[in-house]
Order: C-alpha cells, then structure tokens, then sequence
C-alpha cells in the first residue's frame, strides 16, 4: 500500500495561496514585511531590556561605597630644643627639670634642695610668657609670679630657699605659663587695689584664680621648661 506524500510550501506556496482567496478582500490579505518588522521588533526589544538589566547588576556590583574622611585630631609636637632645660646653670648641675608644649598649662616638680643656693629657671619660647608657682605645704601656701623667654628667667620662686626647712623636706611646685597677652593684672599697684579675681577684665593672679584663667584663656601655642639647679 502507498500512502500519498505531504505536500511542503515554500513562502511563494503560501502566497499563491493566500492571493486566491479573493473572497476576503484585499483589505483583509496579511502583510508578511509587516509581520516581519514586528517580530524584529520585538526581538531588539527584548535584547535592550535585558541589556538595561545587566547594565544595572553591574552597577549595582561595581559602585564603590563613599566612606567620610576620619577626623583628624591635632597633636601638639615636642618642645622645641631652644627652650629644652640646660645641663648646668651658674656652674651648679642640674636636679630636676620638666616640658611642655603649650601655654595655658602646667606641669608639677618634685625635688629636694641640697642647699640654699637652689636656682628655678624658667625657658620659654614666647618672650614675655607669665609664668606662675604655687606650692601647698604643711605651711600654709607659696605662690610666686613673673615673666620668661627663651633665653631664660629665674623663677622668684627660689627666694625661699632662704627660709626656714627649705633643705628639710621634699618640694612638690606646680608652674604655670601663660601666653604673653593673657588678661592678667601686671602692675603691682594695680594688683593690690583690684578686691576682686577679675577687675577691668584682667585677673589678679593668685592661687584661687590661677585655675580659672587657664579656663579662660585655654591651650596656646609656646613651649616652655622649668628647671632646678642646686648641689648635689
């Protein structure tokens, strides 16, 4: 038995085909350029999305993340050699010495004087620095104000040396050194005649308010040391 073969159409097949059914109309014909420019694009359509898809992925994978900057906190550098403690003064060695690196501050020395030539000195990089001592002892209290610079001051503070149990006991002095325009009362007449810690603006510097300038006048510029030079 014999089957008969199926026929296949070539596109001019099924344009014959289509042209013979005039009964439609021609308004009714299928445009075949028509449905291939669709189908094309539809196709570039789909490519673009998933092109635009990728696009973003990548993005979103590569964009590196924006971090602040960290603070950054200023650091006072060491004391400045001109103003670091000599290894002798007036031929008597050196006992005990401390720095810093600001005005507006304070450092506290200990020592026990040999003899009653002890020498403080005082070198700062700002002439014309206020400088401040204070020591609370089973006494009562000491206090001695003046000036400095680089080229070095002696601290009234070594006129007790001439007192009584100066050599007797340890001493435990805390400096002060203030910048050269701090409101601080210099003239002596004017000191004595100011009743209250501030007058005019400007403090009469004393143990209760020497704390409260600082405050006022804050961390500064200019380093400074203090020394103390006797016998050994």
């Amino acid at each position: 038995m014999t089957y008969p073969r199926e026929k296949t159409f070539t596109e001019e097949n099924l344009s014959a085909v289509l042209a013979s059914r005039g009964a439609a109309g021609a308004a009714s014909e299928p445009d075949l350029n028509a449905i291939k420019r669709r189908a094309g694009g539809i196709r570039r359509r789909r490519w673009a999305i998933a092109v635009a898809a990728a696009s973003v992925l990548v993005l979103g994978v590569t964009l590196p993340v924006l971090r602040s900057p960290e603070p950054t906190v200023a650091v006072p550098g060491p004391a400045k050699a001109d103003v670091l403690p000599l290894p002798e003064y007036e031929g008597l060695p050196l006992l005990a010495s401390e720095t810093a690196t600001q005005t507006g501050t304070k450092v506290t020395l200990r020592f026990r004087p040999a003899s009653e030539q002890t020498k403080i000195v005082l070198r700062c990089e700002r002439p014309m620095s206020i400088a401040y001592a204070i020591e609370r002892h089973r006494g009562g209290v000491s206090s001695a104000g003046g000036v400095c610079g680089p080229d070095g001051a002696r601290s009234r503070y070594d006129d007790k040396a001439f007192e009584e149990e100066w050599t007797t006991r340890e001493h435990v002095v805390t400096f002060w050194v203030f910048p050269p325009d701090a409101p601080v009362l210099r003239d002596s007449t004017a000191q004595r005649d100011c009743r209250e810690a501030v007058c005019d603006g400007k403090y009469r510097l004393s143990p209760s308010t020497v704390d409260d300038l600082a405050r006022a006048v804050g961390k500064q510029p200019g380093a400074w040391s203090v020394a103390v030079y006797d016998q050994r």
